[in-house]
């Protein structure tokens, strides 16, 4: 629907850009064109982005929340739980 789509978009944005700094990471996304961060966590419940980075040995969890303002405390505790 309309708001997976904004979601998505936000997240492809976010993924491409990430993707084009050269800093020896790699990006795992939950959208078209990325490997699925799945294939790291191995969990169903798959988060948004993984930023692994090659050289720091750390990995980056990014949980994407859009929202409308009126259900910005609803979504952020949702995705807390996650």
């Amino acid at each position: 629907g309309r708001f997976t789509w904004r979601h998505n978009s936000i997240l492809k944005t976010l993924a491409r850009y990430l993707s084009s700094i050269k800093n020896n990471s790699l990006i795992y996304a939950d959208i078209d064109g990325f490997d699925n961060p799945s294939v790291i966590t191995g969990l169903e419940d798959r988060h948004d982005m993984l930023v692994l980075s090659n050289t720091k040995d750390t990995i980056c969890v990014i949980e994407l929340t859009v929202g409308f303002e009126t259900n910005i405390t609803k979504n952020c505790k949702r995705k807390a739980a996650r």
